[in-house]
């Protein structure tokens, strides 16, 4: 770092976890919307089977998981902007 600054730009830190909140809200909203554009689309026969069912099991799990990660990771810059804070005394 050439500024001399060691540490966290908390400020930063909490604007990325403010982000990631976001993402998760938007990654939320696509998995619904999809959901129910597959619930009300008449789509028959065994590919339409298949969809359903990746969707539903493996399709929408994965992004529940990135969302759960997302969450996690928002959770962790802010704990740790929070102590970089106390430890600079800000």
């Amino acid at each position: 770092m050439t500024s001399g600054m060691q540490g966290m730009d908390t400020e930063y830190a909490r604007q990325a976890a403010h982000s990631m909140d976001g993402g998760v809200s938007a990654i939320h909203g696509v998995v619904g919307n999809i959901g129910a554009l597959l619930e009300s689309t008449p789509w028959f026969g065994a590919y339409a089977s298949q969809f359903v069912d990746d969707w539903h099991g493996q399709f929408a799990q994965q992004l529940h998981g990135a969302t759960n990660a997302l969450t996690d990771n928002a959770a962790v810059l802010r704990r740790r902007a929070q102590m970089q804070d106390e430890a600079s005394g800000s």
